[in-house]
């Protein structure tokens, strides 16, 4: 009863009678589960009160709860749009470790690696790339085409060239 009035509150546009009804819950003997922080964590994102969503996420996380993949996805590419990479991290971190289909992941994991390029975090780039390679997911020649470019402007062409051997290898 309490995710039908939820989420009723949550497309109705009123996140704040979410989080009271949320915030009761527990006073009445009422547990939040999966299903109750997506519906929030999702309205957050969606509103872009990133804030907001990061709170959720971090206490849906700290309660055994997992956010669902296309909630994950979103929240990546918002946080990254919005000149957060450190929580895009952390969420792309918690997509890895629950969803297990590198095909499934190619999409984010591409995401995530243009989106720490754009956001000055070259070496992190470089670092999740690494990472993502050396976990089957597959990069796209564009993604890995834009790192080239921030390489190759801050003169590390080696560590592209090292890059992209792993990456051979793996595909």
């Amino acid at each position: 009863m309490y995710n039908s009035m939820i989420s009723m509150y949550c497309y109705h546009g009123d996140i704040d009678a979410a989080m009271n009804m949320l915030d009761g819950m527990v006073c009445k003997g009422a547990f939040p589960n999966s299903l109750t922080y997506n519906l929030l964590f999702k309205f957050f994102i969606k509103g872009k009160k990133l804030g907001e969503a990061s709170e959720m996420f971090t206490e849906m996380v700290s309660n055994g709860c997992v956010p669902d993949q296309l909630n994950c996805d979103a929240a990546v590419r918002v946080y990254l749009d919005n000149g957060d990479p450190v929580m895009a991290i952390k969420v792309w971190k918690c997509l890895v470790d629950n969803y297990r289909h590198s095909e499934d992941l190619e999409g984010t994991a591409n995401l995530l690696v243009v989106g720490l390029r754009d956001n000055d975090k070259v070496p992190e780039a470089v670092k999740y790339a690494e990472h993502i390679i050396g976990r089957g997911i597959k990069l796209t020649s564009s993604t890995l085409s834009k790192l080239r470019q921030s390489l190759v402007k801050e003169r590390k062409e080696f560590v592209y060239e090292e890059l992209i051997a792993k990456w051979k290898a793996a595909y």
